[in-house]
């Protein structure tokens, strides 16, 4: 099928696929530097289909958890429900509410790593669409180039072989996702030297240099 349409058809997928070359597409910004916090947990972005996901981090969270966060909140357009005639954008601020959540306004993309730094912790949500074919996303790389420890679920299984083994440290799910939170707040040195780890092997292995190098060598 892709052959029909070009002689190279380039993917931001991990994996070789019939027809298809391998190609990350995005850069690594490098890392923005210590921005002051104002909240615990931020989920920067829209809610395009991220309800499901979202709701299920804060069903995990215990309520001394959630009393120990500086805040939680979501920044972007569908969380207060205003669009829930579409699947794609449902949300219940009234759970929201109940779980603490504020809703703050939309990011515009050029303060995405501004914004992904006021949170001390930033999940990375990956729609099942996209983790099913082990798709790069320009998140991936915004959270780690942000002042902020990032968070892996299951829809992110990959996330060691695109940031290294230092990723498994950061990897959340309803059973160990209270006792992570507990240990990166009162034992951050390891998680500190974790994700400047990652910092650098994205760096060396992602920056625009490389990805245009990369292209200039595919295109040849």
């Amino acid at each position: 099928m892709y052959g029909e349409l070009s002689d190279k058809i380039l993917m931001p997928c991990l994996d070789n696929k019939p027809g298809v070359i391998p190609f990350p597409f995005f850069g690594y910004p490098g890392y923005v530097g210590k921005v002051p916090k104002k909240q615990g947990l931020l989920y920067v972005g829209n809610n395009w289909g991220r309800w499901d996901e979202f709701k299920s981090i804060l069903d995990s969270l215990s309520d001394l958890t959630i009393q120990r966060m500086n805040g939680i909140q979501v920044r972007g357009k569908w969380w207060d429900g205003s669009a829930n005639n579409n699947w794609r954008t449902y949300s219940n601020p009234e759970y929201l509410k109940s779980k603490g959540v504020t809703i703050g306004p939309q990011v515009p993309f050029k303060e995405i790593i501004q914004g992904l730094s006021e949170g001390e912790f930033s999940p990375v949500l990956v729609r099942p669409i996209l983790s099913k074919q082990r798709l790069f996303t320009p998140r991936m790389y915004e959270t780690v180039g942000a002042d902020t420890f990032p968070l892996f679920f299951n829809s992110f299984p990959y996330c060691t072989e695109v940031y290294g083994e230092e990723a498994a440290l950061f990897k959340a799910d309803d059973t160990n996702i209270n006792d992570l939170f507990e240990n990166i707040r009162t034992k951050p040195g390891e998680y500190l030297q974790a994700i400047i780890a990652i910092r650098e092997n994205m760096n060396k292995k992602h920056n625009y240099i490389r990805r245009l190098e990369d292209l200039i060598y595919i295109s040849s």
